[in-house]
């Protein structure tokens, strides 16, 4: 991750790149950029392209279910807003008609539920109002090994993220962790919950 995001990403562009989220094996990243495509294929041997259309000129298999190699979960559709609630809860949205080229995810939420249910306006208003949302759906459960279908109803979205503190321009966020940072950036605030547990609203969102 450090390999890539440094040697292939900061390079061509120190100042117009900045990461939105990161997790064990991925991260999204805000670049400014005429052609985002333009610069892939100059770094073809970072990237699996073959989720691309067969008629792209990216398209190849040269590097196909290979180690270290990264593939953009949005195809050859380039995404151009990003909206993160929580840690993997996120929403990569693109031009595209085709919503099966938008990208989203929902912690603890089955993907059947995601995908059917949940659109682009949910985590923006979600994020834009402040409050939490719960979905209900059914799932399969067993239990003494006595198999039963089960009508489950839990949070789906939340404004408030535990691990973050957001500062006040309501798009960039500090982990708590690096209390130490904190006093560099007065700016940043947390939320008291009812039981006096402070937390940040960690939302992000990328325009």
């Amino acid at each position: 991750m450090c390999e890539f995001f440094y040697d292939c990403l900061k390079p061509k562009s120190v100042d117009e790149i900045h990461p939105c989220f990161t997790d064990t094996d991925s991260l999204i990243c805000h670049i400014e950029t005429p052609d985002l495509h333009a610069d892939m294929s100059e770094n073809a041997d970072w990237f699996d392209t073959t989720n691309f259309r067969p008629e792209h000129p990216l398209f190849s298999m040269a590097n196909k279910r290979v180690l270290r190699k990264f593939k953009s979960e949005t195809a050859d559709h380039i995404p151009f807003e990003f909206c993160g609630l929580q840690a993997k809860t996120y929403f990569l949205y693109t031009s595209s008609s085709d919503s099966t080229n938008s990208y989203r995810k929902a912690k603890g939420v089955p993907n059947s539920y995601v995908k059917k249910n949940l659109r682009h306006e949910d985590y923006l208003r979600v994020l834009n109002q402040r409050n939490q949302t719960s979905c209900k759906f059914r799932s399969f459960r067993s239990r003494r090994h006595v198999l039963t279908t089960r009508e489950m109803t839990k949070k789906c979205f939340n404004s408030i993220d535990d691990k973050q503190f957001l500062l006040d321009n309501d798009i960039h966020s500090l982990a708590y962790r690096r209390q130490r940072h904190c006093r560099t950036f007065p700016s940043a605030r947390s939320l008291l919950l009812p039981n006096g547990r402070r937390v940040g609203r960690g939302v992000r969102t990328l325009m």
